[in-house]
């Protein structure tokens, strides 16, 4: 099993948590508080690939448009107070992890913006990874699907422009799931199989340090870095 921490590298790890059903582990790092599920029990390509085609990603579904708008809005919001001399249709986005519905692409479209679609498996186009590319990037419900998350978290920001943004959402691990075990045995999001990766804020404000950017924390799934400024 995993000895290191994927997102730190710490060595200074605790067996959190075993799930009596499959015996899948949870292991918590001591340094940063993230919380990941070892390689051995990650799922292949194909098995995961068949959950993903599950997902009901309806471009129409007002619900499904509500969702994302919590990731959409506030980054247009600051968006626009970065880069306030610049026009809104020579912002270019990228939508990291899109799906096979590229909802948040559309959204952003009817607000003006220009967005890039990327997606391991629907939009799989490398060369979209550009370096000083793009002004904001969005990755909705990606970052627990990652085996090595600080790897993507800085490829990401080198896409991004100085005073870019980073807008990230993922369930975010409370206080009370690290000291009650029962909590986080309950919770949601360590059910699905395709998540192994699970983020505390202190592991965000770990990558945050490491690579000097400014965090801002939106909600309780909903986390934006600015790339080398100060909040505007």
């Amino acid at each position: 099993m995993n000895c290191t921490c994927p997102l730190c590298q710490s060595t200074d790890l605790e067996l959190f948590y075993s799930r009596p059903k499959d015996d899948r582990e949870f292991w918590l790092c001591q340094n940063c508080n993230f919380m990941h599920v070892p390689k051995g029990f990650h799922l292949n390509a194909l098995d995961e690939k068949l959950i993903y085609d599950l997902h009901d990603n309806d471009q129409q579904d007002q619900g499904y448009r509500k969702f994302l708008s919590r990731t959409l809005n506030p980054t247009l919001d600051f968006l626009s107070k970065q880069f306030p001399n610049t026009e809104k249709g020579e912002l270019l986005g990228l939508d990291f992890g899109c799906g096979p519905g590229p909802t948040l692409t559309i959204m952003a479209n009817e607000q003006g913006y220009k967005v890039e679609n990327f997606d391991k498996y629907y939009a799989n186009t490398p060369a979209l990874l550009k370096n000083n590319h793009y002004h904001f990037i969005t990755s909705t419900e990606v970052f627990e699907h990652l085996e090595q998350p600080t790897d993507i978290f800085r490829q990401l920001l080198d896409c991004l422009k100085n005073k870019g943004i980073l807008t990230i959402m993922t369930k975010r691990l409370s206080d009370q799931s690290l000291t009650d075990k029962e909590t986080f045995a309950r919770w949601h999001y360590i059910q699905d199989p395709t998540h192994i990766g699970f983020f505390h804020i202190n592991s965000f404000e770990w990558l945050a340090k490491k690579f000097n950017c400014h965090l801002k924390v939106i909600s309780n799934d909903v986390v934006l870095f600015y790339k080398h400024a100060i909040e505007p």
